[in-house]
């Protein structure tokens, strides 16, 4: 709610994305205003992490429709889209999908682009900690039992 550019971007702070990469998201803004970086393979990832990651997407095409191939690693999204709706969720890792889930409902347009991951060269990755899979599990069926339950997608705009 507090962003005041153009645009809002999520991207590593551990720079586990290559920066050059950035210029990619620029060139897709023209043509949509969710851009949603496809990381490319990790060779430095656990089969562990493998499962949660794939286990995530997968839930998330499946329960809201999304041919989308990811969604949570590093994207851009228009501010006035993300402005339309109320999140929810910004202290879950289901954040992401949540942005994705109610800009599609509301008819707006993605581009999914390639992004190199980069092994980070220091700190410990947190996504395989259970409670966080466990919380974003819960957020993901909490919000898809809501968004069955609801006749019209839209009323998550803002009002």
């Amino acid at each position: 709610r507090e962003a005041r550019g153009e645009w809002i971007l999520y991207f590593a702070a551990d720079l586990a994305a290559e920066p050059e990469d950035l210029a990619r998201f620029f060139a897709a803004a023209e043509i949509a205003p969710i851009i949603l970086g496809q990381r490319s393979r990790r060779h430095d990832s656990t089969v562990f992490r493998e499962i949660i990651s794939f286990g995530n997407n997968f839930l998330v095409r499946l329960l809201f429709r999304l041919p989308l191939n990811h969604f949570t690693f590093a994207n851009m999204y228009r501010t006035s889209v993300v402005r339309e709706f109320r999140l929810e969720y910004p202290g879950s890792a289901f954040f992401y999908a949540e942005i994705v889930i109610k800009a599609k409902a509301l008819g707006h347009s993605f581009a999914e682009i390639p992004v190199r991951y980069l092994p980070r060269r220091r700190g410990t990755a947190t996504g395989s900690r259970l409670g966080l899979i466990f919380g974003t599990l819960y957020d993901l069926l909490h919000f898809w039992v809501r968004w069955v339950r609801t006749t019209d997608p839209r009323s998550f705009r803002v009002p």
